[in-house]
């Protein structure tokens, strides 16, 4: 009473018994303190534990949920956002109607986000792996430490050029913002995950609409750098002009501007069936084509019980889903 500190009303006599007899049944993990030493008891919980807690016959998140006291996952800082947003040339948002297939694609996003507030979506890994994460995330010209933000566990799509054709992938997931690298440690429900990535699926769709079948190794080039013979090939996409692009290659990371250039015309000579599409600025409808399949992805694993995680052209799916 008269305490600003909340209260639980656990004595010793009740508490420490059930610890030990949880710790007995393979429950828990203990390692006792030492008050001479000034070390407190240290309790972990095993997988035993958590498989026990997540069983649907206790549904221990709507139990929580219930009770009102706590809540498992942390709203969006804004919960009115958008579940579509359209954006003119310049990226600024802009007003549309809500037509019978847009309200349908906002049915679709709510049945997938409604799943994802229902799992369980973590990252396993040492402090030490989580350091360098967050280093690699940081910006070198900007020096602010950047981080994961585990609340934004739901998605939303983006159009472009004030068109429901272009662009419409899916955004917001905390997932996305983690290096490729280190996806391998994303966990749902306490079940380890697979990434399957879909590689050139730009330049297949291409070959597709040409009737023909795409080269197994799209991006590669004997004695240059496959990932940037990749940046380079999607700069030459999604460019609207031959100048624009040849702009961009000027200005390419750790590539001088005359070998950024020989690559780009190796790539148009490997790949002369798909030819006319270069410097057309393609890339805003092929990432439309990309996002109704990621969309008709997720639908069908929904029906299968499964969740799935887009990363625009790959997917994270439990192991045993994959």
């Amino acid at each position: 009473k008269n305490s600003r500190n909340w209260r639980i009303f656990l004595s010793y006599d009740h508490l420490i018994p059930v610890i030990n007899d949880l710790d007995t049944l393979g429950y828990l993990n203990q390692v006792l303190g030492s008050e001479g030493k000034h070390l407190r008891t240290r309790i972990k919980a095993t997988p035993k534990l958590i498989d026990l807690l997540y069983d649907p016959q206790f549904s221990i998140k709507s139990k929580i949920a219930e009770s009102g006291l706590l809540s498992l996952t942390n709203p969006h800082p804004d919960a009115k956002y958008d579940l579509i947003t359209l954006k003119n040339e310049n990226g600024e948002k802009i007003a549309y109607k809500a037509t019978k297939p847009i309200r349908l694609m906002k049915v679709h996003i709510e049945q997938v986000n409604a799943k994802l507030k229902q799992s369980l979506i973590t990252l396993k890994m040492t402090d030490e792996q989580f350091s360098s994460m967050e280093d690699q995330l940081t910006s070198k010209k900007d020096l602010t430490k950047r981080t994961i933000n585990f609340t934004n566990n739901h998605i939303y799509r983006i159009f472009n050029n004030s068109s429901f054709e272009l662009g419409g992938r899916f955004y917001g997931g905390w997932w996305q913002n983690v290096p490729s690298q280190y996806r391998k440690h994303i966990e749902i429900n306490h079940k380890p995950t697979v990434e399957i990535d879909y590689s050139s699926h730009h330049i297949r769709i291409l070959y597709d609409q040409e009737g023909l079948s795409a080269p197994e190794d799209a991006y590669e080039i004997s004695g240059y750098d496959k990932d940037s013979l990749k940046e380079i090939m999607l700069i030459m996409i999604n460019c609207r002009s031959k100048r624009q692009a040849m702009k961009k290659l000027e200005h390419m990371d750790e590539i001088e501007p005359d070998i950024a250039k020989t690559m780009a015309q190796l790539l148009i000579e490997k790949h002369q069936p798909i030819e006319r599409y270069f410097y057309s600025g393609i890339g805003l409808s092929l990432m439309y084509k990309d996002s109704i399949i990621a969309e008709r992805v997720m639908l069908e694993m929904l029906k299968r019980g499964a969740i799935v995680l887009p990363v625009h052209d790959s997917f994270i799916v439990r192991n045993s889903y994959e």
